[in-house]
């Protein structure tokens, strides 16, 4: 994926193609028409053969239910208990807002529920459960969180983001993924989905993933 605001330099690949006179090849997990369109027009490859697949995928399944209206004491008390109960041995999960104010809330609601529980000790330091993850945040801050959620044997249990974390992300053991609130759009939905999914709750305003290897 490619644009004037991420990753700009890929449109440059079209002066190495120019240069070597050697093939090019353009993937992308989420493209729209509008967005494949743009891509062929600034790779030049208007000619080229496109080969696509639809996102569906067997070991995904969607389970449809209704909500007027999204309480956290409600609709995210599974997953705290989870956390409580199982604490590093906790799936990994990603908590997706569309809003920054929106995970940040969230976020706090998470500590707050937890309070001490929210923390496991790592070398005798305290190490947090939750994280929040999002472009306002400092680079090292962002940088940390990602590499910290990326290790096999993560502290990091949860992490409450709005989608910046999905683009261009690949964490293979994450299990799942919970969209609080309506989805921007479909594409909001694909994202996150590399894992192997077990079920998938989506109502009205939530949207819930599970991930689990088969």
């Amino acid at each position: 994926m490619l644009c004037d605001s991420f990753r700009p330099d890929y449109k440059r690949v079209t002066a190495i193609v120019s240069v070597f006179q050697c093939p090019c090849l353009a993937l992308s997990a989420t493209a729209t028409p509008s967005v494949f369109g743009d891509v062929k027009k600034a790779l030049h490859m208007q000619d080229c053969y496109v080969k696509a697949y639809p996102p569906e995928r067997s070991n995904i399944f969607i389970d449809l239910a209704q909500r007027r209206l999204v309480v956290p004491d409600r609709d995210l008390a599974w997953l705290v208990s989870g956390l409580r109960a199982k604490k590093s041995d906790y799936p990994k999960t990603l908590v997706y807002g569309r809003s920054i104010n929106c995970i940040t809330e969230l976020y706090a609601w998470f500590l707050g529920c937890l309070k001490q529980d929210a923390f496991i000790t790592v070398d005798d330091s305290p190490q947090c459960m939750v994280a929040v993850y999002h472009a306002h945040l400092s680079d090292e801050r962002q940088q940390t969180t990602m590499t910290e959620f990326k290790k096999t044997d993560s502290t990091i249990r949860v992490v409450v983001s709005t989608v910046a974390f999905g683009i261009g992300v690949e964490i293979a053991d994450i299990r799942q993924v919970f969209h609080w609130g309506r989805l921007s759009s479909l594409m909001t939905l694909a994202r996150g989905r590399t894992g192997m999914t077990r079920w998938c709750r989506c109502t009205s305003r939530v949207l819930l993933h599970r991930f689990v290897r088969w």
